[in-house]
């Protein structure tokens, strides 16, 4: 992995905060690949129509048009992108854990690609795990199916949401 900075990432999950993450990003100017799962909501951030109420979004999507580009296929998420940040549910259970059948399904897809991969990855968990998760679920299912190891093949981080939105808005 390189020290520059990337010119071109992927953010899977364009839900509430996947979506206004990668048009911040494609705002500032980096070349963004964003998947997400319905079709619909991939047809309505290519329109610049979606109907998110997030104060400012609308424009900034129009703004970053030519930076921007959503797809239901993940297999686009690693590409040449040297960074995938995964915004994928990982919705509370009554047991205070936190599900990650929906994140475990995504690694799942993109394992191949990671596989063949020509460069190693910066993987980005943004979201809410129990401690432990990380360890345990996240980081053995993404070697397993990419057959590459966590520093080697590719390199994983656990930023949890809160700490993403204080780096990205705040301005020196």
């Amino acid at each position: 992995m390189t020290t520059d900075v990337p010119q071109s990432v992927s953010v899977v999950g364009l839900g509430k905060l996947g979506l206004a993450f990668a048009a911040c990003l494609a705002h500032r100017g980096f070349q963004v690949t964003g998947i997400d799962i319905s079709p619909e909501r991939v047809a309505a951030i290519n329109a610049g129509t979606v109907s998110d109420v997030e104060p400012g979004l609308q424009e900034l999507l129009r703004e970053s048009s030519d930076m921007l580009t959503a797809t239901t296929n993940l297999s686009e998420a690693v590409g040449e992108n040297e960074v995938i940040y995964l915004f994928v549910n990982t919705p509370g259970e009554p047991s205070g854990k936190f599900t990650t059948k929906d994140l475990l399904s995504a690694i799942e897809n993109i394992g191949p690609d990671l596989a063949v991969c020509k460069t190693q990855p910066l993987v980005v968990l943004v979201s809410s795990v129990t401690p432990g998760t990380i360890e345990e679920e996240i980081i053995p299912a993404l070697e397993r199916v990419s057959g590459r190891k966590n520093g080697e093949g590719f390199y994983f981080c656990y930023n949890p949401v809160l700490l993403l939105w204080e780096q990205c808005f705040v301005t020196t």
